[in-house]
């Protein structure tokens, strides 16, 4: 090799091992936030097929501590939540990204899907869904709390109500419960 071949090729090395080191340290900080945040999470990755490319090791239902590779098809005990997870994940394979709640017995949980395109093709749908159970339950209980408070105490009523229509978060799930009826 002449010289200058020898020095591109220490160079590029040189490139690719910095190009591997902080990947090393993303996906570090990935496993350590995803074993260690205190809200129930779960992120996946799946292909054209339905099938499970990657995941966090920790699987949303309490029953189950770690999920396997397999198919988002079996990812959830109960039929009626993997229906509509397929249905959600096809429309975002569709080229639109999804957000919505789906319900798994008693838990609750938000969800995104965001399509993967790679030469103007969805390849992959990526996943995160957050266990809202207790949220949702707060909510609830914060709304009829406000209600009964509008007679009686109308200003803690009205500070109920600026809370919620300043948390954008609420409002979201409001929003997709509205939507899913």
């Amino acid at each position: 090799m002449a010289p200058s071949s020898l020095e591109k090729l220490r160079q590029l090395t040189t490139e690719l091992c910095r190009r591997d080191e902080t990947r090393i340290a993303e996906l570090e900080l990935y496993h350590a936030f995803f074993s260690n945040i205190p809200i129930r999470t779960f992120v996946w990755t799946v292909n054209k097929d339905l099938g499970i490319v990657t995941k966090n090791r920790k699987s949303l239902c309490s029953s189950s501590n770690i999920m396997t590779n397999g198919s988002i098809k079996d990812a959830f005990s109960c039929q009626h939540m993997n229906e509509y997870n397929i249905e959600m994940h096809m429309k975002a394979f569709g080229g639109d990204a999804q957000t919505y709640i789906s319900y798994e017995g008693t838990n609750s949980f938000l969800t995104t899907l965001i399509p993967d395109v790679s030469g103007g093709k969805v390849v992959r749908v990526h996943g995160c869904s957050w266990d809202i159970t207790h949220l949702q339950a707060m909510i609830d209980v914060s709304l009829e709390a406000q209600g009964a408070l509008q007679e009686k105490s109308p200003d803690l009523a009205d500070k109920i109500s600026s809370v919620y229509s300043n948390a954008p978060l609420v409002q979201l799930v409001l929003e997709l419960r509205k939507q899913r009826g």
